[in-house]
């Protein structure tokens, strides 16, 4: 990997000194900036990794955001595989630039074997070629169930039935992203799909840089959304799913919180992969109900190929005539209140072994 590559990832809070400049969150837009003092107390910002540009974007968002709130030294990202730099890049990057105290952030929804295992094999073996410099290493929690989390997640679901009843009433609504060089979207779905009755897909606007879908005017917003009618409303709330016991039983529990936010008649709670129920059980569940209102709700960080795929089987089984309404909701995305988790969840960590 190129020395290039790696100072890209590297950014530094606002406020720091760069080659004689004072760096402002403007400034972030590469993220090459290095740091005069030594032995910082640096945030290592540990992503799962993907190969899609706009989840790798998405991320670079949440890092800036990061640094801009992490003010005791330098917020290095990395991630787990499918993406540079790796956690071993990341940590010689570190220590090339004198830092000796790292605080391991790993931006994933929950402990699961990624958490326990592999992130914590990947840091140990960096350290460990650097034994003589005898480097602290903590680990900061994963998001969890955190209130800011449980926020957010309503907010998404809000923005949701605020774009379905936009709509005009009998038709579904399917907020799908433009893809950079997919040419994927709603315009695109539903004309490819002309004989759909009833069941009709029609156009959001969409955010020109995220891709996320945007409200119409007048929705709730960040808050509750309407519960008149929370009584014919199904909410399928769909997890990348996992082996972990502990991580599938935190996701009930989240899920569980999620309800108290925004009541609903029903919750059907399913899996893309690694557990159970599937997500095609899930929707077939939602399929043989009985409410007027069906919300699919993807509970992932950011855009790529799972959220791609969860839209995708949602219009595959949305049937024709169909005069209930249907809408898959955003991910969380690189919102500033999961950056604010990190750094808590991170400071926390600091603060506890002082």
């Amino acid at each position: 990997m190129s020395q290039l590559a790696l100072e890209s990832a590297r950014i530094w809070p606002a406020g720091r000194r760069f080659r004689g400049e004072t760096i402002t969150p403007e400034r972030m837009d590469d993220g090459m900036y290095v740091s005069d003092s030594t032995n910082e107390e640096a945030l290592l910002l540990v992503g799962h990794g993907t190969r899609d540009a706009r989840g790798l974007r998405q991320f670079r968002q949440i890092a800036r955001r990061v640094a801009e709130r992490w003010h005791a030294g330098p917020v290095q990202a990395c991630f787990l595989e499918l993406a540079s730099p790796s956690i071993g890049e990341a940590v010689d990057v570190l220590v090339e630039q004198q830092v000796r105290r790292i605080v391991v952030a790993p931006l994933l929804l929950f402990a699961a074997g990624h958490a326990k295992k592999d992130i914590p094999r990947q840091v140990q073996a960096a350290v460990e070629r650097y034994s003589e410099l005898e480097l602290e290493v903590r680990y900061a929690s994963p998001l969890g169930c955190h209130r800011r989390v449980l926020e957010l997640s309503a907010a998404r679901y809000a923005e949701a039935i605020g774009g379905a009843d936009a709509a005009q009433n009998g038709t579904s609504v399917l907020p799908l992203p433009l893809g950079e060089g997919r040419g994927e979207g709603v315009a695109e779905l539903a004309r490819a799909q002309p004989n759909r009755g009833d069941s009709e897909f029609v156009p959001v606007q969409l955010h020109a840089q995220t891709g996320m879908s945007v409200p119409p005017e007048g929705s709730t917003i960040g808050g509750n959304p309407d519960h008149s009618d929370a009584q014919n409303t199904l909410l399928v709330f769909v997890g990348r799913g996992s082996s972990d016991s502990e991580a599938i039983a935190e996701m009930h529990r989240f899920v569980r919180l999620r309800r108290e936010l925004t009541p609903v008649e029903g919750v059907v709670t399913c899996f893309c992969a690694a557990a159970s129920p599937s997500l095609d059980e899930g929707l077939q569940s939602a399929l043989s109900s009985t409410a007027e209102r069906i919300v699919v709700q993807p509970h992932l960080l950011f855009e790529g190929v799972v959220m791609d795929s969860i839209r995708q089987r949602v219009a595959a089984v949305v049937p024709a005539n169909c005069r209930r309404r249907w809408s898959v909701a955003d991910c969380l995305g690189p919102s500033a209140a999961l950056a604010e988790v990190v750094v808590e969840s991170a400071r926390s960590k600091v603060a506890a072994e002082v």
